[in-house]
């Protein structure tokens, strides 16, 4: 199989996770100024739910487990979530043998 065709089959869903983990994998998690799309922070609350799980992420993935705990308890469960999502899609756009 040409590896254009193989590119095409892979799932936009997988492509959105992988781009988002990479995002957080390069953002500074240290810097407290940056753009939010959360909509309680727009409509002037001080924390939501979700507050601080990407900064916790992109504390995980640069190995600081207590940093990442410390902004989001959640953010260990999330990555396996989002990681094992990523592995389903992967898997069932891909084909059974890459030759």
């Amino acid at each position: 199989m040409p590896r254009l065709t193989m590119i095409r089959r892979i799932d936009l869903e997988a492509v959105f996770w992988i781009t988002g983990l990479l995002g957080l994998a390069i953002a500074r998690p240290d810097v407290d100024d940056h753009y939010t799309l959360c909509v309680f922070k727009r409509m002037g609350f001080k924390r939501c739910p979700g507050c601080g799980l990407g900064r916790s992420i992109s504390y995980l993935v640069r190995g600081h487990v207590r940093d990442s705990l410390k902004a989001h308890p959640l953010a260990i469960f999330a990555t396996i979530v989002i990681m094992r999502r990523i592995v389903f899609l992967l898997r069932r756009s891909l084909p059974e043998q890459i030759s």
